[in-house]
């Protein structure tokens, strides 16, 4: 919300910096301009803050032992735990085939997960990202691995 209230008091400056000589008021034309710029800056911070309202926000605590979740980064809330790092046996990447549906349509296409296997828990494992760029998540799961100080699985 803050990047769209300072999108529009960048358009109101915008407004009075280019509003006619003498103070005159500036065309209908300058008027749609800038209320259609005002209402691009106001949909794009609405869709950053809903965006981040559906966003998990996963958060790894090395000096207290946990990772935790958050739905709102700065939330003031610890979070739901999800695990205990000293629980965590393995980061895994796997392949998983997801579909993707349009209106009446739809596809299957190919993603990857990042996982923790956590140990006596029956193997169980934890979902901290799903992605379609393979290579992006073959770094970020080696450089989680190799953070926590655990073996990376690849499945892919």
């Amino acid at each position: 919300m803050g990047f769209s209230l300072a999108g529009l008091m960048l358009i109101s400056l915008i407004a009075v910096l280019f509003s006619g000589d003498n103070g005159e008021e500036p065309s209908i034309g300058g008027k749609i301009f800038f209320a259609t710029l005002g209402l691009a800056f106001f949909v794009l911070g609405v869709g950053l803050a809903i965006y981040s309202w559906r966003t998990r926000h996963i958060i790894v605590d090395k000096m207290n032992n946990i990772v935790s979740y958050k739905g709102f980064i700065n939330s003031s809330s610890k979070g739901k735990l999800l695990c205990a790092i000293s629980d965590i046996a393995a980061v895994q990447v796997c392949s998983v085939l997801g579909t993707i549906t349009s209106g009446r349509s739809s596809s299957e296409v190919t993603v990857y997960e990042i996982n923790v296997v956590l140990k006596n828990y029956g193997n169980k494992r934890i979902n901290i990202l799903v992605s379609q760029n393979y290579s992006q998540i073959k770094d970020d799961a080696n450089d989680f691995a190799e953070f926590l100080g655990v073996p990376l699985l690849d499945h892919t």
